[in-house]
């Protein structure tokens, strides 16, 4: 109710799709990783933003680049990422050659990928 009037209003709910990335054209350097953003769930969730690395194909480029499962991408060129969206847009602006930081079993590294 507002101003003793009620009002009705339709709404369809959609199911959200999981904020993830698989594209390989979007970030080349990265094919053949699954990455995703942080859940709740997610034991660093609140104590560092960061994008997960959730499975990677070994032979592809993100391997080669030495990604693996489980790493936490928090920043390109020093520079703080905490999204999908960021993280491709850092990327982009990278250039050929990017240094990710990754923190990986509660150790921070950098990885150069090009």
């Amino acid at each position: 109710m507002r101003n003793s009037q009620e009002l009705t209003f339709e709404a369809e709910l959609l199911e959200a799709e999981p904020a993830e990335l698989r594209d390989p054209d979007v970030m080349p350097r990265l094919e053949g990783a699954r990455l995703r953003e942080l859940e709740p769930t997610d034991p660093h969730h609140g104590v560092v933003d960061g994008v997960m690395v959730e499975s990677v194909e070994s032979g592809n480029a993100a391997a080669r680049n030495g990604l693996r499962v489980a790493d936490l991408i928090f920043a390109v060129n020093r520079r703080p990422v905490g999204s999908l969206a960021e993280l491709r847009t850092a990327l982009e602006a990278a250039g050929t050659t990017a240094a990710l930081s990754v923190l990986r079993n509660g150790t921070r590294l950098f990885l150069v990928i090009g």
